[in-house]
């Protein structure tokens, strides 16, 4: 495709350092389309929703909302200034989706520079507001951007395989909010387990274990930023489900 491109004064619109595909790429570029209504395809490598489509469904909160046809319906999905700001420092080594039909150019060609409606490889602004607030401050490429809010979630059911001893089947694994801001988490069991340490790095990072007793599990939290968040959750028993409870991931 020709460069550069015209492209209208709506904003939501970011040239990244990705291919095609998502993956982070120093020879080429796209422009990803974050306006309302744009089509897009979750690219996630693993991930339970990879291949789905759906579409950019506007701002909420200064947090982009898009809505993915599943398998078993239709879901809502949040993604913050954040992960646009990582996208464009190139901090993600896969964006969590690209438009359908995304296009890709080389890295060398042509600048454009004459307006705002052009296609730019210069620093881009991250607009933070809603469609209904245009005169909120933006944030660009070097702010500190406010990570996303997001908990330790902990599923729990009996388990009555065995009848000489009560014990209980139960996970714990990370809230939705995570996506794309978490590269890995470091569980770390009581020491009682065969294997007290495990690292999962693919979402929602769920470990599910059968035990008899409570205690607290700790967590090391890798985001892609390279920030290591040390956190904990208490294991709860009482009542049965599959989010019977959560511990909110307080950052460092």
């Amino acid at each position: 495709m020709p460069f550069p491109i015209k492209l209208p004064e709506t904003g939501d619109l970011y040239v990244v350092a990705y291919n095609a595909e998502g993956y982070k790429d120093k020879e080429k570029k796209i422009v990803l389309d974050l306006r309302d209504g744009a089509d897009i395809k979750i690219v996630a490598k693993g991930a339970m929703n990879e291949n789905c489509v759906g579409k950019v469904s506007g701002k909420k909160h200064g947090q982009y909302v898009v809505v993915i046809q599943e398998t078993k319906g239709r879901y809502q999905y949040r993604f913050g200034v954040w992960m646009i700001d990582a996208a464009l420092r190139g901090v993600l080594p896969q964006l969590p989706f690209v438009n359908i039909n995304q296009e890709e150019f080389q890295k060398d060609e042509k600048e454009c520079t004459a307006s705002i409606s052009c296609l730019t490889t210069k620093p881009q602004t991250i607009q933070t507001t809603t469609t209904s607030n245009q005169n909120a401050p933006a944030l660009t490429q070097n702010t500190k951007v406010t990570p996303p809010k997001f908990y330790i979630v902990q599923s729990h059911f009996l388990d009555n395989s065995e009848n000489d001893e009560k014990l209980h089947k139960w996970s714990v694994s990370l809230s939705a909010e995570s996506k794309g801001y978490v590269e890995s988490v470091i569980w770390q069991l009581h020491k009682s387990f065969p294997q007290p340490n495990e690292i999962c790095t693919e979402f929602p990072f769920r470990i599910s274990r059968v035990g008899w007793g409570t205690f607290k599990v700790n967590a090391d939290i890798k985001t892609f930023n390279n920030e290591i968040i040390k956190c904990g959750h208490n294991l709860e028993f009482s009542k049965e489900g599959v989010e019977v409870c959560k511990s909110e991931v307080l950052f460092n």
